[in-house]
């Protein structure tokens, strides 16, 4: 089809004055253009009559018309459009449709300005997603950190793989870029680091196959994790986090009102021995080391995130009891609400590979590392991001209770 068609509707709009006529028949033009020499000779044309008074841009464009002069604020309306339309085509066009250069540009979409929309692979609909063509490092450009922020909020957990030039310092480097670096508070950082530690299955307390958030059994408990895979097995080991302010979403209103109102405690000293899967070296290491410092923190069981507004449940295995109810029927409410948590539809279940990198919100996610690797090595060494107090939907504050150190 010939573009000068909708030039000449271009004409015949503007001897009517009808401006929305004007920039549909230019659109249209744009959309069925095939390279950007048809531009460049309408737009020399209309500059051509724009210095040749004696004639008019329709008598050239639709020669069999009623003509009727044309003000100059006219020719200068139609002329500013064809140069506009032109500088597109030339930017972008260099042979290719307009519509194809269209639809590129919907696909290459940048997150923040640096990161491309078809580099971030969603891994479920609810929560996690792989961004891909990083090579992260502590020296990133603050355009790509605050990017790499903004996906981290939005999907709550986000997967980096083929990031095996990361050693320890460089892995502490790019975490501190992402806020302040703190250690574990009873079993603190690997020698020589500022936070980093190591979970090793061979050891106790190097598998964490319960449903929780770090740290919880503190009132400022860490915000972001940035987990490494060092040695993986060669089965097995995956690690599955959910998504708790989706989780919320999911209550029915009298449901959500009744968790905005409740408080649990959370403790460092919870059933460790009830866990079915609990090796000697673990129970030793939950006795002598994870408890060596008891905490009991007062959290509620709705918090409100401090960056995107959303409403979060807090739970998880650091629960001891919720505050004014009997253990009998808090059991029961417990397992009610926390079955929002684990439920399928708001999870998402990562397969690592060595050298790979999860960062995840621990505000709005719960994880669980499974263990069905067996005998076999799993070794991961994570560095942690310092936290804020969580607030309820009424503006209270979380507070601890008891630190006492044996």
């Amino acid at each position: 089809m010939n573009c000068y068609i909708f030039y000449r509707s271009i004409a015949l709009s503007t001897q009517l004055r009808d401006y929305n006529s004007i920039t549909r028949s230019a659109v249209g033009a744009l959309l069925l253009s095939a390279s950007r020499s048809t531009f460049e000779g309408v737009s020399s044309e209309i500059e051509f009559f724009l210095k040749s008074p004696n004639h008019t841009l329709s008598s050239r464009l639709a020669p069999n018309a009623t003509h009727h002069s044309l003000p100059v604020v006219e020719y200068i309306f139609v002329f500013r459009l064809a140069r506009c339309l032109l500088k597109i085509i030339c930017f972008k066009g260099r042979g290719r449709t307009a519509r194809a250069w269209k639809s590129k540009m919907s696909t290459n979409a940048l997150i923040g300005g640096v990161i491309p929309s078809t580099d971030v692979v969603k891994r479920a609909a609810r929560i996690g997603a792989e961004v891909k063509n990083i090579k992260l490092s502590g020296d990133l450009p603050d355009q790509t950190i605050a990017a790499i922020n903004s996906l981290l909020l939005e999907h709550k957990v986000i997967f980096f793989r083929n990031q095996g030039h990361l050693n320890d310092a460089e892995h502490e480097r790019f975490a501190a870029r992402l806020g302040k670096l703190v250690p574990h508070p009873m079993l603190g950082p690997t020698k020589g680091m500022a936070s980093l530690l190591e979970l090793d299955s061979t050891r106790g307390g190097g598998r964490a196959d319960v449903w929780h958030a770090d740290g919880t059994f503190a009132d400022a408990y860490p915000k972001i994790l940035v987990l490494r895979a060092v040695v993986i097995p060669a089965f097995g080991g995956d690690t599955v986090w959910s998504n708790t302010a989706a989780a919320y979403l999911d209550l029915p209103p009298p449901l959500q009102g009744l968790a905005e109102d409740l408080w649990a405690v959370h403790s460092n000293v919870f059933d460790y021995a009830g866990i079915a899967r609990v090796r000697e070296v673990d129970k030793k290491h939950f006795d002598e080391v994870f408890t060596r410092t008891v905490f009991e923190t007062e959290h509620p069981v709705v918090r409100v995130h401090p960056e995107t507004g959303e409403r979060a449940l807090v739970l998880g295995a650091l629960v001891k009891h919720f505050i004014g109810i009997r253990k009998y029927d808090g059991q029961q409410l417990f397992d009610l609400l926390q079955s929002y948590i684990t439920a399928p539809e708001n999870t998402v279940r990562w397969n690592w590979l060595e050298g790979d990198i999860a960062l995840w919100d621990n505000r709005a996610t719960q994880h669980y590392a499974v263990n069905d690797y067996g005998d076999q090595h799993r070794v991961v060494r994570r560095a942690t991001i310092e936290g804020d107090v969580p607030l309820s939907v009424d503006g209270r504050s979380s507070v601890t209770r008891l630190k006492v150190t044996d």
